[in-house]
């Protein structure tokens, strides 16, 4: 079925998603969090799992796996779908974010520094 027969042609007046990931990595009793470059235009300075934009030609999945090897040099397992958010954080628009909630295991603590910020273990 094309994109006509299923009314997505016309999008004006239709609320749209940005996909995003975000993921909370464990090793052992530890997660690993960011903490985001004091210079950053969202989360400055603030803690949060790994994650971001969902590419054109990607799954939530391969995303997820991307943007961690991306900001933490990790290859994780057990990366499993935990929830997901729909998130209108500016109701002026007609765009939200839809944020895909993975976990995953890390097989060590070793990993490489990031230009999204401070890489922790907690």
């Amino acid at each position: 079925m094309g994109s006509k027969d299923q009314g997505i042609d016309e999008l004006e007046g239709r609320y749209l998603v940005v996909p995003r990931t975000l993921c909370f990595i464990t090793y052992r009793d530890r997660i690993l969090l960011l903490r985001g470059n004091p210079n950053k235009r969202i989360w400055p300075n603030l803690h949060n799992g790994i994650g971001g934009h969902v590419e054109p030609d990607e799954d939530v999945y391969t995303a997820a796996l991307r943007e961690i090897r991306e900001e933490t040099g990790l290859r994780v397992t057990h990366l499993t779908l935990r929830g997901i958010v729909n998130v209108w954080p500016d109701r002026r628009t007609d765009t939200g974010v839809m944020l895909f909630v993975f976990t995953a295991q890390a097989h060590t603590q070793e990993v490489l520094p990031s230009d999204e910020g401070e890489l922790v273990w907690v």
